[in-house]
């Protein structure tokens, strides 16, 4: 028996629904974990800048534990240690932004079709590319940079060290330090309105759910 022409609309205006339900659903998942990944990347920025602010007491720890200088070649010295940590959060950082990333690609991959909805989520595909693109600079250069700040504290242990030697340190790490802050000030713009395309698509798509739920 051949069901009545209303009876089959309906069964497919009702799946239609259904779809478009769970695509909000997942969009609104995935934006939460992009708005986390941003939080966490700008998270750990915040705990490169406190392991910074850490240096000169670790500094003088390491030089305090030994008048020979010798524990500034000991990897687990206290200043070691400090770039250590840095190097830790730049490879979470990687993390994060890649996982922003992937986050991005298959939210695209939705059916969230409404003109307001692609507009945004092409403002927030422009924003994720500038991000990345400072960000990866940012983390390329510290890496670089962590190397030099290693060789510099190292070689204070070197039997020959004088004074010299303690001023060349000072000035290789202002050097890399000067590098690092003009880099996370050019991340540090982008935050503000990519959070901000994340909360209004959130609320869009809240909107939309909500909508479709009631018709």
């Amino acid at each position: 028996m051949k069901k009545p022409i209303h009876k089959i609309a309906l069964t497919i205006i009702t799946l239609f629904l259904v779809g478009c339900v769970n695509a909000f659903q997942k969009a609104d998942h995935m934006i939460g974990l992009m708005q986390n990944d941003t939080t966490a990347i700008i998270g750990q920025l915040n705990r490169i800048q406190t392991f910074e602010n850490q240096m000169q007491t670790d500094f003088e720890s390491t030089i305090e534990k030994d008048e020979s200088l010798q524990y500034f070649k000991d990897d687990q010295n206290p200043i070691m240690t400090n770039i250590a940590q840095r190097e830790e959060c730049l490879e979470m950082i990687e993390d994060s932004l890649q996982d922003l990333i992937d986050l991005l690609d298959e939210l695209a991959l939705l059916k969230v079709d409404s003109d307001h909805h692609v507009q945004t989520l092409e403002d927030i595909d422009q924003q994720v590319a500038d991000l990345n693109d400072d960000l990866v600079v940012y983390v390329n250069d510290y890496k670089d940079n962590l190397n030099i700040e290693r060789a510099s504290f190292k070689a204070i242990s070197h039997p020959d060290t004088h004074y010299d030697r303690f001023f060349e340190v000072i000035h290789n790490v202002n050097t890399v330090s000067t590098t690092n802050s003009i880099n996370l000030d050019q991340v540090l713009g982008h935050f503000e309105g990519l959070n901000s395309n994340l909360v209004n698509f959130k609320v869009s798509i809240l909107d939309a759910q909500n909508k479709s739920k009631s018709q």
